[in-house]
């Protein structure tokens, strides 16, 4: 398929823009494609923006497309390190027209027969305060209930639980967090605890590996039994009651 020239100046309006069919190949332990409803959890300064682009870096050569949604995308610098990725488009307009948009030209380039051949990324970061406003709620809500049946996958960065809705929280597939106030700890454990990791354990493991800045924990409730919690990327964390069922 022939490439078609790159959408200048990040600008939204001109999608829908195909990048070459790419390989599906993405680096452990982060989720497969077609699995994503990834919540970035921390407060300002925490390094959140920072992880968002380091994740689309990782992702880059298994997505046929990232968008990219922020008000702070032409003010923060940061950002500027993916904006020479061939495959990358965005906009500082984060609203439901934008974010409808984007799924309704998912659903045109999914096909149910192969579902893996045309892959979005959705990252969008400092809206959180709009998230359960009607500027953006109702898309918000749609996005992580629907976008991943069309191969669509999302990732959001915000700076607080109370930004979320409780289905955005039941949809959420990941979580990456940073440190948290006790109030915010509690109601996380409490609404995404599991029977091998209960409510206690979960949030003494949140608490225990965030205390450090730039320290973070992430879950992917779509891994395997014993892969789901990670200490930053790199160490397993395996709950106490698969521990106790190995001895």
């Amino acid at each position: 398929m022939t490439k078609e020239k790159k959408p200048e100046a990040f600008k939204i309006e001109l999608l829908p823009w195909k990048s070459k069919r790419t390989p599906k190949v993405i680096p452990t332990p982060l989720p497969k494609p077609g699995s994503i409803a990834w919540v970035c959890l921390g407060r300002s300064e925490s390094g959140k923006t920072l992880h968002l682009i380091n994740i689309i870096r990782a992702y880059k050569k298994s997505m046929d497309l990232i968008i990219v949604l922020s008000p702070s995308l032409h003010l923060d610098c940061k950002w500027d390190a993916i904006k020479g990725f061939e495959n990358v488009v965005g906009t500082n307009e984060v609203n439901n027209e934008v974010i409808f948009n984007i799924l309704e030209n998912q659903k045109k380039n999914y096909d149910p027969k192969h579902p893996d051949d045309y892959q979005c990324l959705l990252v969008i970061d400092d809206s959180g305060v709009d998230m359960r406003r009607a500027r953006l709620r109702y898309a918000m809500n749609t996005l992580f209930s629907c976008f991943r049946h069309y191969s669509g996958n999302l990732v959001i960065g915000i700076q607080s639980l109370q930004h979320l809705e409780g289905s955005m929280i039941t949809n959420a597939k990941q979580w990456t967090i940073w440190d948290m106030n006790q109030r915010q700890l509690k109601k996380l454990s409490t609404d995404i605890a599991t029977s091998t990791m209960p409510e206690k354990e979960l949030e003494d493991f949140i608490r225990n590996n965030t205390r450090k800045r730039y320290s973070y924990i992430f879950i992917d409730y779509t891994a395997q039994q014993g892969e789901k919690f990670c200490i930053g990327y790199g160490e397993p964390y395996v709950p106490q009651m698969l521990r106790s069922g190995t001895n």
